[in-house]
This record gives C-alpha cells, structure tokens and sequence, in this order.
C-alpha cells in the first residue's frame, strides 16, 4: 500500500480546528474563573449576615439613663435571639428576685415564625438569670420552662446558693438540687417528691417499655435525676436525666398525684394520646395538646 500525502488545504483546516479548540477550553476555564470570583463576595457576605445572627452567649447591656431592670433583660433577649428582633417578637420581662448584684425572672415572648406552611404563631415563657458588673447586667441563663441551666455557669457568675436553681454539673454528669426549692418549686414541692417520681417512673418503664430497648435499659441500670418543669397542683411535666450520659433529646414524662402517690401516665417526645390525659383531667397549661386516636388529628386540652 502506498503511502498517500494529506493536502495542505485539509491539513490547514485540520490546524484551524485543533487551535479553534484548544481556544474555546481556555476561554470556559477564565470564564469559570471570573463566575467562582464573583461568587465569592456574595458567599462571604452571607456567612457575615449567618454570623450577625447567631446567638450571642452570655450578652451584656450597661444601663442607660431611664431604663429599668426589665428593659435591659429585654435588650439582652434581644442580642442573645437576633432572630426575635428581626422577626418583631414582642418579649415581656417580669423581675421575681432582685438581691444586691444578681436577679431572677420570667420573660414571655409573642411572635410568628415564617415556616414553609406559612405563618407559625409562636409563645412561650422562660425564665432568665442575670449577674450585675462594672459593665451592667450580663444575662447568664436562660431556661424554656423551669428553673434550670448549667451549675458550672452560675458558679462562674458567683450565684448565692440560694438563689441557684436545680442545675446540672457538666463535668460530673449529675444534677445537683438546689438548696432553696421553695423559692424554686410551688405548692410545697420537696426532694422527696422527686425520689417518688423516680421510683413512678422506673414502675412505668418497666410496664410501658420492652426490655430490650437500649434506652429503657439505661434507665432501669443508671442513677436517675428529675427534671421538674412545670407543676400546677397535682400534675407535672419534667424530664428524667440519665447520670453520666449525654442528656441530648430528653424526652419529656407527665405525672399525676392521685392518693398521696405520684403516677407517671407517659414518657416521650410526642404528642401524647388523649387516652392517656383525659381520664387524668391534665389541665392545659401542664399540655396544651393530645392526639385524638378515634379522629386522627391534634386535639386541644381544655
């Protein structure tokens, strides 16, 4: 076979078609370029808008001329939740206990939270710990309902023992019960009352919950402390902490008194079903809700 010579017209357009090429990649690549540099401004000044929204720990406000101790809680709710700010959530401050350079109250914010199904009208009472300084009233704790929070932060704010809630040692993984639960707990609520509900629960674990969950057994094996969030007469919502683990999702139990002996009637992080307040009498503020088995949907505690 012999050798044939390509014509230097086609090797040309050959020439033409290969620098064409290697042009075009190039200019995809700058043009890559130039897109992730643009980005980048854009990327950077979302996640400075990400950081001027994130909570601010332990914030401080210095009174100003006029304002109350109620009006600096509520500018440190405001610094500690942006969102709440941003949002327009009206927050209202209660002071219960002011005594030399630490306070104790309550705080109910009002809002609506914009959720994919539309608007979620949104209220809730905390309670709210502050340390007076030199620089003003530092908000050391926040509790969503109960008196609550960490012990080694209201050692570090130098809290009166009797003005320390129940709290949990982070670095023992026990809680540690407060010294003064009359200013804490109402309608004479007492230590013993928590040994009782622990013995409740154990009774109900061990009736409601198969043996072979890892959870139940962690109950049933581990040092078990309470939670105590709300008490209204003979009925409470808490929670059971579990000594030396992580208590992250705790759910929450709900107890009645009923012949001078607490009963632990559900655990869990759900809805609980009607069944199981009604025939209690649960008032709402201790649920607000239950699920109606017989109509499937949420029904309102009266």
């Amino acid at each position: 076979m012999k050798n044939q010579k390509i014509p230097t017209w086609l090797g040309t357009v050959i020439i033409i078609i290969i620098a064409v090429t290697i042009g075009m990649f190039a200019w995809k690549i700058e043009e890559s370029n130039k897109k992730i540099e643009s980005q980048a401004p854009s990327i950077a000044s979302q996640q400075n808008q990400d950081q001027e929204h994130e909570e601010v720990e332990f914030p401080t406000v210095k009174a100003q001329p006029g304002m109350t101790l109620e009006d600096i809680i509520k500018q440190a709710l405001y610094e500690k939740t942006p969102d709440w700010k941003i949002r327009n959530y009206d927050i209202d401050v209660t002071v219960e206990t002011n005594k030399n350079s630490h306070a104790i109250g309550r705080f109910v914010y009002d809002g609506y939270n914009v959720t994919k199904d539309g608007k979620y009208h949104n209220v809730a009472e905390g309670i709210w710990f502050a340390a007076k300084s030199d620089e003003g009233w530092t908000l050391v704790e926040t509790s969503g309902a109960g008196y609550w929070g960490s012990c080694q932060v209201f050692k570090r704010y130098d809290f009166p023992i009797d003005m320390t809630p129940d709290c949990w040692d982070t670095e023992k993984n026990i809680l540690i019960n407060t010294s003064n639960p009359e200013r804490f707990y109402p309608d004479n609520f007492a230590k013993a009352d928590k040994n009782e509900l622990v013995q409740a629960f154990i009774s109900y674990i061990k009736k409601e919950v198969s043996p072979k969950n890892q959870k139940s057994n962690n109950y049933l094996t581990k040092d078990l402390y309470v939670k105590i969030d709300k008490k209204i007469d003979n009925y409470i919502s808490g929670a059971i902490l579990i000594g030396g683990l992580e208590n992250i999702s705790v759910p929450y139990f709900l107890a009645v008194k009923k012949n001078g002996k607490w009963i632990v009637v559900y655990n869990g992080q759900d809805i609980p079903s009607c069944n199981i307040v009604e025939p209690y009498k649960f008032p709402n503020k201790i649920i607000g809700s239950c699920y109606d088995e017989i109509n499937k949907k949420e029904k309102k505690v009266l």
